[in-house]
């Protein structure tokens, strides 16, 4: 299996049009630029990105933090094929409780 992981810094929202490429467990309301690219790019080589295909609660949606705790995104993403994804990987998920010296959490 390969993965494409990266801080894309793309807000991706749930739309009808995304559900093929996102599976429809995002964070936010709406999409930014690099949202776009990112879905516009999955969708042009069959990829999914996995990383918003689980089900989860909020705060284990929240990949970054602003300083002052306020601003939580959803920026970080992991994609992989289509055919591999439901065979192959079980679970995406951010851990909050390793410490990796950055305001962004583990995926």
């Amino acid at each position: 299996v390969k993965l494409l992981l990266g801080d894309f810094n793309s807000k991706i929202r749930n739309q009808l049009t995304h559900l093929r490429s996102t599976g429809g467990h995002n964070l936010h309301e709406n999409s930014n630029k690099n949202g776009q690219r990112l879905v516009d790019f999955a969708n042009s080589r069959d990829l999914i990105v996995s990383s918003i295909c689980y089900p989860h609660k909020r705060i284990h949606k929240r990949i970054w933090a602003s300083p002052d705790g306020r601003t939580h995104n959803q920026i970080d993403h992991v994609q992989n094929r289509v055919q591999s994804w439901a065979s192959s990987i079980l679970n995406i998920r951010l851990y909050r409780g390793a410490n990796c010296d950055s305001d962004h959490y583990l995926i």
